[in-house]
């Protein structure tokens, strides 16, 4: 299928990349002595896939670091698009490197550049948030309960979702990368590159902090810097009761997910939570013990 890429004559190395969960084919491209990354998209929904591409173009125009569009397009029936290239190594890899003041530095510089991101507004047409949201928790829940697995402290998550679901209210909708961690951001030296937008939406921006998770297991200095960053250091007081909600209802669902894919992910989530549950001291607490407040 390559022969109908526009430029594929020019290929002088294709390879093939295996990391991450997306349902695209991902490729690293090299021609002409440049680097490229091609994306091919499974047929469903290739709208989802024409918005991503346009999502990143707009991002990419405003100056953000993300990866800079070629081109989309079909073959063989499967929407393509190509990307330059995005340097850099795995944030996960070269945190723990970093002296603890140069991690909070690239928090502050993805929490910076994740605001900008919410600046695109959603769609006019756009549902309200809340009702999407309780639908969201309420499906969680469901598959949460059906599961042959549960959470340690499990009361401890289920009683917080129950007392604090209405903190997620209606609110300005934004566009969302949809997976904003450590393991979708890449160092190029002491530059903060995002990558891997196939999770893209639109809802309430503070959601984005569900993922926060993840990077604070490999660097509670990094995720504390991306909440300052964000906030310019002034964090409003609902900001945390919501992240927490956030949180909690997303490693509830996270565990049906896990079980589904093997014994490995599911002790992943099975640790993950632990780890959570002891931030919040059992849900206890509203902001997380790996914060403190830099600015």
């Amino acid at each position: 299928m390559w022969n109908e890429i526009p430029g594929s004559e020019t290929w002088q190395e294709v390879t093939r990349l295996t990391k991450g969960w997306s349902d695209d084919e991902k490729y690293k491209v090299e021609a002409d002595g440049r680097q490229y990354l091609l994306r091919l998209s499974p047929p469903e929904r290739p709208e989802k896939r024409r918005a991503e591409y346009d999502a990143i173009t707009s991002l990419h125009g405003k100056g953000l670091p993300v990866p800079q569009p070629v081109r989309m397009g079909k073959a063989d029936g499967r929407e393509y698009a190509l990307y330059l290239w995005t340097p850099g190594e795995d944030a996960n890899d070269v945190l723990p490197t970093l002296p603890p003041a140069q991690q909070y530095a690239m928090g502050v510089q993805a929490g910076e550049a994740l605001r900008q991101i919410h600046e695109i507004p959603a769609p006019t047409l756009q549902p309200g948030w809340g009702q999407r949201y309780q639908r969201k928790i309420d499906v969680k829940l469901e598959r949460y309960a059906a599961s042959p697995m549960h959470l340690l402290g499990e009361a401890g998550y289920l009683s917080f979702i129950a007392e604090h679901r209405g903190a997620a209210q209606d609110c300005a909708q934004t566009l969302q990368h949809g997976d904003f961690h450590t393991g979708n951001l890449l160092i190029d030296g002491e530059q903060v590159r995002i990558i891997d937008f196939d999770r893209l939406d639109y809802g309430d921006p503070w959601e984005e902090f569900n993922r926060i998770v993840f990077s604070a297991q490999v660097s509670p200095a990094f995720a504390g810097g991306q909440i300052d960053g964000y906030f310019h250091g002034a964090v409003p007081p609902l900001f945390w009761e919501r992240m927490a909600l956030y949180i909690a209802v997303n490693q509830v669902g996270a565990l049906p997910w896990a079980t589904s894919f093997g014994k490995t992910e599911e002790e992943f989530a099975l640790r993950q939570a632990r780890d959570v549950l002891q931030w919040y001291d059992g849900f206890h607490v509203l902001i997380p013990s790996w914060y403190d407040g830099k600015k």
